[in-house]
């Protein structure tokens, strides 16, 4: 491996750790709310509620990827305040009208997806959708403001709050018997008021001396390859990661939909609590080191990989060795197929967290094409793992035996095409 001593000694990396440090304290308290919670939810919702909810959820997720038009990737890029301003309330802008778009299109078509997932209750629900979608491509607007400003105590102040909305609201309303409404309620409570704590970063930015339409004609112009190539990226990327939910739903049930769900839920933990984290501050870092040109791009980015190794490395054995035993004991008998889940998905867990810690390296030097083409066979690889067990009569659990497989390849092309973006940019 290249000798990253450079960054390690650097002003940068003591920069880098303290962001981490905030960032991993927040989270890990956030997590640590949501992993004390999961046991009383599981008890409180049944796996078809949570089918249902993880249905919406994940439609909601992959929806949100594309809803700001990606111009969230771009904030941190420029090198004034008042362009990134311009680009962030673009962002903002686009959310909101893709929520109302949205609620008209699914208005039309909630009872077609509805028979699709075999669900006969699931039209209201899908309502939601853009509700959720366009809270949580707001928040990543603004999570982008935080992050070019290197505001990481902020962010994890965010990740708290968030966390201790969701969970309070999930689990009042589904003591009250509202089922998956109930779930639906929480993250939307969740993802708005996380919103709000990043807005005054917004207000915060210098304007720049003209705030006229002709200069956000600009701004979209010089980033146009954003909406163009990395939105529908984007909306590939994360429909590439919620993609099981959905085929499980479709092709094995509702139920099914919750078992998978809930392994992501847990998975998701751990991945969030290092890897998003790592991930901001990794951006930040690279961002700021492309601005500067100072080429230390390679040094962060090996300085980033070998953090990401060992701990992906743990997860994978943590979840491969007791993954069923886990989620039988702590979620009770009908949870049991989630542990197996977990297991089949333990190397690909490792992988995903490696390869996508560092994947925004394509976004910080404009391999959008590149990634495009990534999310594409990606998903491709998902859908195939799917159908193909599917139509042999696998079960579930076999199904992700396969996409596991499938997955881990793709997380480390990721990787290589990321190393290979960032050593050509520093030479």
């Amino acid at each position: 491996m290249i000798n990253n001593q450079r960054f390690k000694s650097s002003i940068g990396a003591g920069r880098a750790k303290r962001g981490f440090v905030a960032l991993f304290a927040g989270t890990l308290l956030a997590q640590a709310i949501g992993i004390a919670a999961s046991p009383l939810l599981t008890r409180v919702f049944s796996p078809f509620e949570f089918g249902a909810f993880s249905v919406v959820n994940a439609f909601a997720l992959s929806i949100s990827a594309a809803a700001a038009l990606r111009l969230e990737r771009a904030v941190p890029i420029p090198d004034d305040d008042g362009t990134a301003r311009r680009i962030a309330v673009l962002g903002l802008a686009s959310s909101v009208v893709t929520a109302a778009v949205g609620l008209i299109v699914l208005f039309v078509l909630r009872e077609p997806i509805s028979r699709w997932f075999r669900v006969d209750d699931l039209e209201p629900f899908l309502l939601w959708i853009p509700i959720l979608s366009s809270t949580v491509a707001a928040q990543q607007v603004l999570s982008a403001i935080a992050i070019r400003d290197a505001r990481f105590k902020t962010l994890a102040r965010r990740n708290l709050v968030v966390a201790v909305t969701i969970v309070t609201v999930q689990i009042g309303l589904g003591l009250a018997g509202m089922g998956t409404p109930g779930l639906l309620i929480g993250a939307a409570a969740g993802q708005a008021f996380g919103a709000l704590i990043l807005l005054p970063g917004l207000t915060r930015m210098e304007a720049g001396p003209v705030q006229s339409r002709l200069e956000y004609a600009k701004v979209l112009s010089r980033y146009r390859s954003f909406p163009l190539v990395l939105a529908p990226s984007g909306l590939l990327n994360v429909l590439g990661l919620q993609a099981p939910v959905l085929l499980a739903g479709a092709y094995y049930g509702p139920a099914a939909a919750g078992w998978f769900g809930l392994t992501q839920r847990v998975i998701g933990l751990p991945v969030a609590l290092v890897g998003q984290a790592a991930a901001q501050v990794f951006l930040s870092e690279l961002a700021r080191s492309r601005r500067d040109r100072d080429g230390q791009g390679l040094s962060i980015f090996w300085w980033t990989s070998n953090r990401m190794a060992l701990a992906g490395s743990a997860l994978g054995a943590v979840l491969f060795l007791a993954g069923p035993y886990m989620f039988e004991l702590v979620f009770g008998n009908a949870w049991a197929v989630s542990g197996d889940l977990a297991r089949a998905l333990a190397v690909m867990t490792a992988f995903q967290l490696i390869g996508s810690t560092v994947s925004q390296t394509l976004i910080v030097h404009e391999r959008l094409v590149t990634q495009a083409l990534w999310d594409v066979v990606r998903l491709a690889t998902v859908i195939l793992s799917f159908t193909i067990a599917h139509q042999a009569d696998l079960d579930l659990v076999a199904a992700a035996w396969i996409m596991g497989t499938t997955s881990s390849a793709m997380y480390a092309i990721s990787w290589l095409l990321s190393r290979h973006a960032v050593a050509r940019a520093d030479h």
